[in-house]
């Protein structure tokens, strides 16, 4: 058994290495949860709860009705309402005092996005930034052996789990380099004055639309690579460069 659950280590551990967008932590929670069935463990979803900087909330991942990732990872770097903190108040507990939770049969009541449910069992078990859990439908359905095997995964989780904050950090500087680009390019367009871009020999790599119109340009692209000022300046401005 041993050696089938250091395998399941390391099919998790390949999970985790091949995440190169933050959407793969979906993937993560998917092949713990398979590994988890396989073991013979008796769940309905398994989901990964990533809390957020100050601690007051948390996003779900996986499970069937996880957030989508990319909509979730806005929520971990802004102020929040702590809607999914006040209604699973536990998960945060977990994570702070670093102790697994197992109840044998706890009543969900009814949210806007799930309906109530009664009798569940329920076991959330830390890691390094938030909670791995796994639930049944039914009460008692989880054994000492189970929580055991849950807390090795959290293990290997936590362990991984910089490569995550990484991907997702590096996803979020692309896109923020992404809206810079597409500022500076609206600014340069709709400059109402004459804006250039030359290479370092003064060959023309770019002209504003307000400076193509203001010089009766008819088609830019035949001046672009062209020394600048172009030859039909009049010399007295093509002294002045």
């Amino acid at each position: 058994l041993e050696n089938t659950i250091k395998a399941a280590e390391s099919s998790i551990r390949i999970a985790i290495a091949s995440m190169d967008q933050p959407k793969g932590l979906e993937e993560v929670a998917r092949e713990i949860e398979t590994q988890m069935r396989q073991l013979g463990v008796d769940l309905d979803s398994l989901s990964i709860q990533v809390v957020n900087q100050d601690g007051s909330d948390f996003i779900s991942i996986g499970g069937g009705q996880g957030e989508k990732v990319g909509l979730a990872l806005e929520k971990l770097n802004k102020p929040s309402d702590g809607e999914n903190a006040s209604t699973y108040p536990w998960v945060i507990d977990v994570w702070k005092i670093q102790e697994t939770r197992y109840v044998s049969s706890i009543d969900l009541a009814e949210t806007s996005n799930r309906t109530p449910m009664h009798g569940l069992s329920l076991i959330d078990t830390p890691f390094s930034q938030g909670t791995l859990a796994i639930n049944s439908r039914r009460q008692d359905a989880f054994t000492k052996a189970d929580i055991a095997l849950l807390e090795r995964f959290a293990y290997v989780l936590s362990d991984g789990f910089q490569r995550f904050v990484d991907t997702a950090d590096r996803k979020q500087a692309e896109e923020a380099l992404r809206r810079s680009e597409r500022d500076r390019q609206a600014w340069i367009e709709n400059s109402p004055v004459c804006t250039k871009i030359l290479d370092l020999d003064f060959n023309l790599q770019f002209m504003s639309a307000s400076g193509i119109r203001g010089l009766n340009i008819d088609d830019i692209n035949e001046f672009y690579g062209k020394p600048y000022p172009l030859d039909f300046y009049p010399d007295s401005v093509t002294v002045q460069f």
